[in-house]
């Protein structure tokens, strides 16, 4: 055995010295280039567990908050099990209980099914992230909204003689599932299975409730008077330097993403090579402080500046004393525009843009950096819209060749209103954004476009 291991360890010892002696120099290059490699597969493999571990623990995070979730549903579910095996006891206890009066509390039981839905999730603690009103915001406007659906059949339709609505839906599912279709913008049919209701429900209590929204909310978006816009020049006045203290009206244009039609002709109409989709504008004005005071029609036009032309706005700014902004896809005042009027001009604030062999001056671009001061309201306005899914998404209920079963002019009105009623409940901001003075140059002081 000691003779054995002897050999052994001499074999090993002869091995060792062959290897030192003949590691050429690409040998040892090839050792660094495997041992470079391992390292770094090894930090390869610890990066993807970490970030693997907080993928898992980012999930089990949300489990805990579905499970609790589903205990508060449970309870509700229990304690109305709770009511409807009381009210059978009751019916069974009855002297004079017959197979009509078992079948009429079966149905009563059974249109029951969206209501306790629909108070399920008005009970939640995460009500606004599911319609984006507060319990009392939502009541509210269920009471401004009720006359309006007693006018209104089940089709949407004015009513001709006034008679008892039947109830078997009642307003507040109503008004609770249009929003929650606004809001997240699912199929038909998938909001039926929710709810537990047919499709052809949804879509009657869809259209009959959008209606119903316009007509109550009409004096929600209004063009303010000339006395209104002297009090919002006050405040500009008292918050933006010259020449921004005239602006009453901030404008912009928002797109809506709609699928390509099949008719040739509509689709060079209405896609948008800035975008690079098939959309509609909807042109937004709105005050300084945040509020809308006007909202366009969907259309199809390839650009703002068309949109701005075809709407004729600028009628409204004819020898007044407040002006409008916009961004550098408008020319408010353009040689045809200025010709047709007669050569009268409105006030305008618009950006400097580059042109050819001519760069910005910094003069111009601390200009630029002021009106996209004051102009980002607008775009708070457009993101606040955009939380819709209806208006952010690819808008589905629209087509040039058939009959759309909701009007996207009213669906859009009444998108602009809620939105306009959340402004006015929760502003963009409690105080207007005051403006810095960056520039001394007295020809930008008196900037017209």
């Amino acid at each position: 055995m000691t003779t054995t291991r002897s050999l052994e360890e001499i074999r090993k010892r002869k091995q060792r010295e062959w290897m030192t002696r003949y590691r050429t120099p690409s040998i040892k290059e090839k050792e660094r280039e495997y041992s470079r490699r391992y390292r770094e597969q090894t930090r390869n493999t610890i990066k993807k567990l970490t970030e693997q571990n907080v993928f898992l623990e980012r999930e089990l995070r949300n489990l805990k908050l579905k499970y609790e979730e589903l205990l508060e549903e449970n309870v509700l579910l229990y304690q109305k099990f709770l009511d409807y095996n009381a009210k059978l006891q009751n019916v069974a206890t009855l002297p004079n209980c017959d197979f009509e009066t078992l079948a009429s509390l079966a149905t009563q039981m059974k249109e029951q099914v969206w209501d306790a839905e629909v108070k399920r999730f008005l009970q939640s603690s995460k009500l606004n992230r599911t319609i984006r009103f507060s319990l009392h915001e939502f009541q509210q406007l269920l009471e401004e909204i009720i006359p309006q659906l007693e006018q209104l059949t089940a089709q949407g339709q004015p009513r001709l003689y006034h008679r008892q609505d039947s109830g078997r839906i009642s307003y507040e599912t109503h008004l609770f599932l249009t929003l929650w279709w606004l809001k997240n913008y699912e199929p038909n049919d998938v909001v039926g299975e929710i709810f537990g209701l047919g499709w052809r429900d949804v879509c009657r209590v869809l259209y009959r409730t959008i209606i119903a929204l316009d007509n109550a909310l009409k004096h929600e978006i209004c063009w303010p008077s000339d006395k209104e816009f002297d009090d919002i020049l006050l405040q500009v006045s008292a918050q933006f330097p010259e020449p921004f203290n005239k602006v009453g009206v901030i404008i912009d244009v928002t797109p809506l993403r709609i699928s390509r039609s099949t008719d040739t002709t509509f689709q060079k109409e209405s896609y948008n090579t800035y975008r690079h989709c098939h959309c509609l504008g909807v042109l937004i004005a709105c005050t300084p402080d945040g509020r809308i005071v006007f909202s366009s029609n969907p259309t199809a036009n390839p650009s703002d500046q068309a949109i701005w032309n075809s709407l004729h706005l600028r009628e409204k700014f004819k020898d007044k004393k407040y002006a409008v902004m916009g961004d550098s896809g408008f020319t408010f005042n353009t040689k045809e525009a200025v010709h047709n009027d007669s050569g009268s001009r409105i006030n305008s604030l618009s950006p400097y843009t580059r042109r050819y062999n001519h760069e910005l001056t910094d003069e111009e671009k601390r200009f630029n950096h002021t009106l996209s001061t004051i102009r980002a309201v607008i775009e708070n306005i457009n993101a606040q819209v955009k939380k819709w899914r209806v208006f952010s998404g690819v808008y589905r209920h629209y087509s040039v060749k058939k009959h759309n079963t909701l009007p996207i002019e009213v669906v859009v009105r009444v998108v602009m209103k809620l939105t306009s009623r959340l402004i006015t409940l929760h502003p963009i901001r409690k105080k207007m954004r005051k403006a810095e003075i960056l520039w001394d140059d007295p020809l930008l002081q008196s900037h017209e476009k």
